[in-house]
């Protein structure tokens, strides 16, 4: 769980046939600049006089080594944008998935670059992309950017110059796919709480520590068995952390200076947690096999009916949904506010969204060594980066597959929710939606309903106050270093092993005395070492 935790144009342009070849005139020794044209204008009779010519559609191959959905020739989106952006796109899937990195030194090594490449950002694949850039197989983009701003709409610039701008100053590479940007990021766990036992005993969902005790209380004294069997009124898996949090904050704790203070097994504020759950087990209001059960058990125990209280992440929490609800529509757990200590202060941070680009674009030297290819083309990601144009490939015409709700926010038809969920459907395939998208905007905020289910959409709006701040920049960019890689594991470990001797322990002096070897024996067996570590490593990033 730490692991995870550490880890969770407006259009295309109508040219005139005499200013094109004004544009080419003298240009034939520069074929290879990509930097943006300035703009002017002339008074000539000729230009005045000549009728404007469509331009033939520009032509470009769009080759994704991460979509694994291959477009129909002829989709119905390709056969849009060739009509109205007056581009004709060969889209590719070729998905590489672990071999990202040889597929990526291949077209490094043999020189052959697609017109527009788009890769995922494993580790390595961006230093591949930039000597790309630097062996003048791709162009630099630093004077697009500049013209065309929109393309890094909602990026942090601090965090893509330090991990996709060159050595050399240049930018190669088109950072894509926000996918954990903050307005992005739904919050997608937390506690859970049995809505049927709340009615049942006339409680709400509780709020903070005090208020939670008093309903496990009440769940334990006036909900009768199950299938004859007690009731737990709370357990919990790996998440049980989460709780933790209240105390905490997270996982991981920075001063206000944005220098690393502690993990959660070296901080002290961890105490209140311990002596919390082990008030809840001495009183029978927590399952004492929450520090040994595996996750199957822990999921039946959801599933039977027999749980009260849990954190849980959305999907999970559906599953066990589906289960309940077999024999009553009411039987159901539903989101519960982020757990929270009584007059305390601190807000728990479940997530932390980030400023990295999930994916990127280059575009190849040869494509661009006409100049209107590279120019036609920024125009037409503009206009993609656009609400117009992200809206229209991602759901097409509206109306169409998409229509707005009472709220204003886009939801599938029912005919379109039906074809999809068919088996081996090809409505994507079919429809080309999204298949264009090459920037793989994500509109922040979103323009699109939920499609969650009840409880899960109510999760992301109760959860929501759980979703923090990405970390600092100089702890997210800053590699392990070796303590860290040897011990980092150990460490939570040695913390479940802590908590079970706190949790069980007979009285809350025991819990506390407990807890406090513990801390003492994280400064002494490697935990004190890593937070030193990596603010030594922070104290030096650039």
């Amino acid at each position: 769980m730490q692991k995870t935790r550490k880890g969770l144009a407006v259009g295309i342009v109508t040219c005139m046939a005499v200013s094109m070849l004004a544009a080419c005139s003298g240009k034939e020794n520069n074929a290879q600049s990509s930097a943006p044209a300035s703009s002017s204008s002339g008074t000539g009779t000729a230009s005045a006089s000549a009728q404007p010519t469509q331009q033939a559609p520009l032509k470009f191959t769009y080759h994704s080594l991460s979509r694994d959905v291959i477009p129909q020739d002829n989709n119905e989106m390709y056969t849009w944008l060739k009509a109205n952006k007056n581009v004709d796109i060969k889209a590719v899937a070729d998905p590489q998935k672990d071999k990202m990195l040889d597929k990526l030194n291949l077209m490094l090594a043999s020189g052959d670059v697609p017109d527009v490449l788009e890769f995922e950002n494993v580790e390595g694949a961006v230093e591949i992309a930039k000597k790309m850039g630097e062996s003048g197989l791709v162009i630099s983009l630093d004077d697009w950017l500049a013209k065309y701003p929109d393309l890094l709409a909602n990026h942090d610039k601090a965090y893509d110059d330090a991990v996709y701008r060159d050595k050399d100053g240049k930018m190669y590479v088109l950072p894509i796919n926000l996918a954990a940007k903050k307005g992005v990021q739904l919050a997608d766990v937390g506690p859970i709480v049995r809505g049927d036992w709340l009615k049942q005993v006339g409680m709400s969902a509780p709020k903070t520590t005090d208020e939670l005790y008093e309903v496990l209380k009440a769940f334990k004294d006036k909900i009768p068995d199950v299938n004859g069997k007690k009731i737990i009124p709370a357990t919990f898996d790996v998440f049980r952390q989460y709780i933790a949090d209240a105390w905490t904050k997270s996982w991981v704790k920075f001063g206000e200076d944005g220098k690393l203070d502690s993990y959660q097994f070296t901080n002290p504020d961890i105490e209140g947690y311990m002596v919390f759950m082990n008030k809840l087990y001495r009183e029978g209001l927590l399952d004492p096999e929450m520090l040994t059960q595996q996750s199957d058990q822990y999921m039946e125990k959801l599933s039977s009916g027999r749980v009260g209280y849990s954190v849980r992440i959305y999907w999970d929490m559906d599953t066990v949904n589906k289960a309940l609800k077999a024999n009553s529509p009411e039987t159901r757990f539903v989101p519960a506010p982020p757990l929270t200590v009584t007059g305390s202060s601190v807000q728990p941070v479940y997530a932390n969204p980030s400023d990295r680009s999930f994916n990127s674009l280059v575009i190849s030297a040869k494509f661009a060594k006409d100049p209107a290819n590279v120019e036609r083309l920024m125009e037409f990601l503009n206009w993609s980066a656009s609400p117009e144009g992200t809206q229209m490939l991602r759901y097409g015409e509206e109306g169409k597959y998409y229509v707005k709700n009472a709220e204003g926010l886009l939801e599938k038809t029912d005919e379109a929710n039906k074809e999809s969920a068919e088996l081996n459907n090809t409505f994507l395939q079919r429809t080309g939606l999204d298949a264009y998208n090459i920037l793989r905007i994500i509109p922040i905020p979103s323009v699109e309903a939920n499609p969650r289910t009840e409880e899960s959409k109510l999760g992301t709006e109760v959860w929501a106050p759980s979703v923090g701040e990405p970390l600092p920049l100089s702890y997210q960019l800053v590699p392990a270093g070796p303590i860290e890689q040897q011990k980092w594991g150990s460490m939570w470990s040695e913390l479940d092993k802590w908590t079970a001797k706190a949790v069980y322990a007979k009285s809350e002096e025991e819990a506390r005395k407990v807890t406090k070897e513990m801390l003492e024996a994280f400064e002494k067996n490697g935990g004190r070492d890593i937070v030193n570590e990596r603010v030594k490593s922070m104290s030096e990033f650039k």
